[in-house]
C-alpha cells in the first residue's frame, strides 16, 4: 500500500469515528489517543506499525472492531476446533474411514458454527456503534 494510501485510510478512520454515534468526550479521547500513535512518524514502515498499534488500541481500549472482525475470528476457531473434534470423535463411528469423515463433518460444522456466532457478535458491535469499516492495514 502506498504511503499516501495509508494516510488516506487514517483520515477515513478519523472521519468515520466522528460520524459514529458516541459521546463528544469519547470522540475527543479517541482522536487524542490516535494522535499519540501517529507522532514522530517518518517512514512508511513506521506508519504501518503505528496503524497496527492504533487498530489494536481502538479494539482493546474502546471496543471498536473492523468489519467482519468476529466472523473472521469465528471462522478460524471453528475450523480449528471442528477439525480437531472430528479427528478425536470420528474413529468412534468407523475405525477405517472415521477420521476422514470426522475431519470433513467436523470442519464443516465448525466452519458454519464459527460464521454464525461471528456474524451475531459483529451485529451486536454494529448495534452498539463499535464497528468501523475503514480498510485498515493488517
Amino acid at each position: 500500500m502506498l504511503f499516501s494510501g495509508i494516510f488516506r485510510n487514517i483520515l477515513n478512520l478519523i472521519v468515520e469515528i466522528e460520524e459514529i454515534n458516541i459521546s463528544e468526550k469519547e470522540k475527543i479521547n479517541v482522536k487524542n489517543k490516535i494522535g499519540i500513535h501517529l507522532e514522530n512518524i517518518k517512514t512508511e514502515q513506521q506508519v504501518k506499525n503505528g496503524f497496527k498499534k492504533m487498530r489494536n488500541f481502538l479494539n482493546h481500549e474502546f471496543g471498536f472492531v473492523s468489519a467482519n472482525y468476529y466472523q473472521t475470528l469465528g471462522t478460524g476457531f471453528g475450523l480449528a476446533f471442528g477439525t480437531g473434534l472430528g479427528v478425536v470423535f470420528g474413529p468412534m463411528f468407523d475405525l477405517q474411514s472415521g477420521i476422514v469423515y470426522g475431519i470433513i463433518f467436523g470442519s464443516g460444522f465448525g466452519l458454519i458454527a464459527g460464521i454464525v456466532i461471528g456474524k451475531q457478535l459483529d451485529k451486536k458491535k454494529e448495534l452498539d456503534n463499535r464497528k468501523y469499516s475503514s480498510n485498515l492495514v493488517k
